[in-house]
């Protein structure tokens, strides 16, 4: 008969939560429209006298009816890029804080390449 000596107890592993959650990987990503992307943009730069947007300023700053900016609204919304309340205004989740700063640089970066485009065809346009 053998004698084994006795292994010391591991102590059980405990993992703290995770200060910050991001979404799932499997999750499709979202693919926004240019309406969208244009009232997102819209939503992250509130007046400001309000640290909220409302519909109708956001109706104001995308040259559209107050009901067609409530319809994109709500489809951010569903796609919980804001945080909605009818007739209290409209405030950014994060993850759609996220997706303004990307629509905003995806903007800027479209406007530089075009400008860019533009100034090799002066450029072009001078040599002939």
């Amino acid at each position: 008969r053998l004698i084994q000596a006795a292994r010391p107890r591991r102590p059980a592993l405990t993992l703290s939560e995770p200060k910050l959650r991001f979404p799932d990987i499997d999750t499709e990503p979202v693919v926004l429209s240019k309406s969208e992307r244009e009232a997102l943009k819209a939503v992250s730069r509130p007046p400001v006298d309000s640290p909220v947007a409302h519909t109708r300023d956001l109706a104001d700053a995308l040259k559209v009816s107050p009901g067609t900016a409530t319809t994109v609204i709500k489809r951010l919304a569903d796609h919980a890029l804001v945080d909605y309340t009818p007739y209290r205004g409209v405030e950014l989740t994060t993850t759609g804080r996220i997706a303004a700063v990307a629509a905003i640089r995806r903007h800027r970066i479209v406007r530089d390449a075009i400008g860019q485009i533009r100034l090799k065809r002066r450029q072009v346009g001078e040599r002939e």
